[in-house]
């Protein structure tokens, strides 16, 4: 048998490795890892000596890819299954435990919120690319994204998909959104300015000439 994560006697925890006491937290309710290892992952079992209650718990430990993406543009969040094809087993996306795309095998859209934002192939089932995209990414969007399907609710490859939105500042907003029309009227604009510029200069040294002769 394993060596005991942690022990408690009249509400008092002590983690039993040293080097483990930094990054595992324990209260009356909780177990909270704050720094997760991979090797973190496996069933923990509370046993109660008083009672003789035993409650076991299984952690799994995924690892997430990174995106990051400038607020307006589109993304995309890897995810792949191997699916048998006309299975028609429903796929779905999660954000910080919440739904955010439910893809059901008879059913093109992609619910949830924001739905006229997100899209996932059609095809998944066949091709095995539950990957997600999201139009014009917002500063809200930033999270942590985990893909599933109904299989016993098996994860996909990658499981996690930690996004950042990196917000824009006004002054970028304003200039990306510029007519381009105005950016060529300015342009003519310094043309013109150089032009009859080079004209005073032109008439300028004329005078010059004519008073040399």
């Amino acid at each position: 048998p394993y060596p005991p994560v942690a022990t408690g006697q009249s509400g008092q925890w002590k983690v039993s490795r040293e080097e483990d006491r930094d990054r595992i937290k324990i209260d009356s309710s909780n177990i909270v890892f704050t720094h997760t290892l991979y090797t973190d992952g496996g069933i923990y079992e509370l046993t109660c000596s008083t009672s003789g209650t035993k409650e076991t718990i299984q952690l799994e430990v995924v690892v997430a890819s990174e995106k990051s993406v400038t607020q307006g543009d589109k993304v995309t969040l890897p995810c792949y299954f191997k699916t048998i094809r006309g299975t028609g087993l429903p796929g779905w996306w999660e954000r910080n435990g919440k739904h955010v795309c439910v893809k059901n095998f008879n059913y093109e859209g992609c619910s949830g919120t924001p739905a006229d934002r997100l899209t996932v192939s059609t095809d998944w089932i066949t091709t095995g690319d539950l990957s997600l995209t999201i139009e014009e990414a917002q500063p809200g969007d930033s999270g942590d994204y985990f893909c599933y399907t109904q299989d016993g609710k098996r994860s996909g490859k990658p499981a996690a998909v930690r996004l950042t939105v990196i917000e824009k500042k006004s002054h970028q907003m304003i200039s990306s959104t510029a007519a381009p029309g105005n950016v060529k009227l300015i342009c003519i604009h310094n043309s013109m300015i150089i032009l009859f510029m080079m004209v005073i200069m032109v008439l300028s040294g004329m005078k010059q000439s004519c008073k040399l002769h």
